[in-house]
């Protein structure tokens, strides 16, 4: 998973930041696959978008940063 090019759902790819991304493979291994995960504070999404398509989660994000969620769509506001 280190420095692999990740879509994000606007369409942009970008290379993961190695620290995130050691995180996100730390945490991926506590979670059984097929889990229920809720997520708060979830930022872009990025962690649940991981489990959602490399272990069958059922993923809920929920973000309360306004910034957070215009920047992940792409610049549009709500």
């Amino acid at each position: 998973m280190t420095g692999t090019p990740v879509s994000r759902p606007t369409g942009r790819f970008s290379l993961s930041d190695p620290l995130q991304t050691l995180t996100d493979e730390h945490i991926v291994a506590q979670i059984p696959p097929g889990s229920r995960v809720l997520d708060l504070g979830c930022g872009d999404g990025r962690l649940l978008e991981v489990l959602r398509d490399t272990h069958g989660a059922s993923v809920q994000g929920i973000e309360l940063d306004r910034a957070s969620l215009v920047m992940e769509r792409g610049g549009r506001p709500e």
